[in-house]
């Protein structure tokens, strides 16, 4: 989006971005002359709109109080290098950057500030930036940013501004530190093949061609270190964890344009968390099960006085039948839950066998869930899954539904009973979950094992379409069709998928 057009062509601000805000990747604001925000004429107030259940003003962060003329912009301490050239300093990053004739990226805006009608102030970001900035000012800043991987877009974008002060309506402020960590990715890949059939203006032969994709985002993340107010202060402790880590192999042509001072896949644990209240330290610590080959899950709580004494202990096991993969193993089922079977990208294997080993396995999909929790009076909870299941699925036009002629695995897992025991006798308290059509206490369980489920699906699963026309006139005519490994939206092919 882009506030400048927006102004131009849209009746307002508020209405498009809120009907359009799941689609929106890149917002660019800019005034009504292409100038600095705040010195032309675009309502801003409309652009800037929140959903909320009481009145509010949204303030940005100004230079001056006084001067609502000119928002206090912060500039981050990246350098953006040109093609070919090599940084020593500061935040290498990707060659070809649009930035590199300014030598800096674009300014980002410092923060903001929630009001309510009732005295209450929530103020994100940080309003006090310093002349010169610094990599020791950016650790400490309220904003995380992130940049594209693989896709050569050189921009630094500040995703989140964290809260960094409130004052409540009786005057009292509760203030928020944070501290930046080492570089985390959010990766995803996909891959198709397709052959496109006649002829249109530009080609007049049969053309195949097909892709595997990857991309993701770097972020630049910030953690809670500290909260604290008149008589409390709470700090919480972390430190680098050793879990499962993410194949970095194939970001290396990226994670090489970083200087050392961020380093990559730095993920971390909450050791500890310290509440003092009044100079009452009450402690809580956390254990891990943390090994290098699997994933990072919290093995136990422990209460600790302000007399180092372990005032009460729980602990939490989980189901660990066999060992889960490694990231993006392409052992996932529809919905992205591990199956154990390795699925290959089209076009390796097509139609249904590549649609069979997508298929949900409960066995698998449940590996690492939380099993028990035992408390420190020595009572349980333990926790019984089932996968979830339909009975209908919506009609591949999105019109309407098909009943099965019986139940169906679905992807996901639900809770089928929750047992509770005191630890002290041998009684149990069963709580039972049902998702059954007609469910009545009178059905036995092999009635209720039959009986058709509450479940509907969604939408049909399908990675295949053939001999889709998406050109046709007297002139030209164009089939397109191909294999993906990403469902497809069945009611834009419904006439050639199978």
């Amino acid at each position: 989006a882009d506030t400048y057009h927006m102004n131009i062509e849209e009746e307002g601000f508020y209405k498009p971005i809120l009907e359009n805000a799941d689609l929106l990747e890149y917002f660019h604001m800019s005034e009504s002359h292409r100038g600095m925000v705040g010195t032309g004429t675009i309502n801003w107030d409309d652009v800037f709109a929140i959903q909320c259940d009481k009145k509010v003003k949204i303030i940005p962060f100004f230079d001056m109080q006084d001067d609502t003329s000119h928002l206090k912009m912060y500039q981050i301490p990246f350098h953006p290098y040109s093609c070919g050239e090599q940084a020593t300093t500061d935040l290498r990053y990707f060659n070809y950057s649009p930035w590199s004739r300014s030598g800096r990226y674009p300014k980002t805006l410092a923060g903001f500030t929630i009001q309510t009608d009732d005295g209450i102030s929530l103020k994100f970001g940080k309003d006090v930036i310093p002349t010169a900035t610094s990599l020791a000012y950016f650790n400490e800043l309220p904003i995380e940013f992130s940049t594209d991987l693989y896709s050569c877009k050189d921009y630094w974008t500040a995703d989140s501004w964290y809260l960094s002060e409130a004052t409540l309506s009786n005057g009292k402020k509760i203030n928020f530190e944070y501290e930046r960590g080492g570089f985390v990715a959010s990766k995803f890949m996909s891959a198709y093949d397709a052959k496109i059939n006649g002829e249109l203006n530009f080609m007049c032969e049969d053309f195949e061609h097909g892709r595997a994709y990857k991309n993701g985002k770097a972020i630049s993340p910030v953690y809670l270190k500290t909260v604290f107010g008149d008589n409390f202060h709470w700090n919480i402790n972390r430190s680098e964890s050793v879990q499962l880590p993410m194949n970095v192999d194939s970001y290396n042509s990226t994670i090489n344009n970083y200087v050392t001072d961020y380093p990559f896949d730095k993920r971390y644990k909450v050791d500890n968390i310290i509440f003092n209240n009044s100079g009452l330290v009450t402690t809580f610590n956390f254990n891990y099960i943390n090994g290098a080959n699997e994933r990072l899950r919290l093995g136990s709580v422990t209460t600790v006085d302000a007399s180092s004494v372990a005032q009460g202990k729980y602990q939490f096991s989980y189901i660990n039948d066999v060992a889960q993969p490694g990231y993006l193993s392409n052992q996932m089922d529809h919905w992205g839950f591990w199956n154990g079977q390795i699925s290959l990208f089209p076009p390796q294997t097509t139609g249904n066998t590549y649609y069979n080993s997508r298929e949900p396995n409960f066995y698998y999909a449940k590996q690492g869930l939380l099993n028990t929790i035992t408390y420190p009076t020595g009572g349980t909870t333990n926790f019984v899954y089932e996968p979830n299941i339909c009975s209908e699925e919506v009609k591949i036009d999105g019109v309407g539904t098909d009943v099965l002629g019986s139940n169906k695995i679905i992807g996901g897992i639900r809770i089928k009973e929750i047992i509770d025991q005191d630890g002290v006798t041998t009684t149990q308290n069963k709580r039972k979950y049902y998702y059954i059509n007609n469910f009545d206490n009178t059905m036995s369980e092999t009635q209720i094992a039959n009986a058709p489920s509450s479940g509907i699906l969604n939408s049909q699963i399908k990675y295949r379409w053939t001999n889709n026309s998406i050109y046709n006139t007297s002139q030209y005519g164009v089939n397109y069709g191909g294999n993906s490994c990403q469902r497809i939206n069945p009611q834009l092919v419904t006439s050639a998928i199978d």
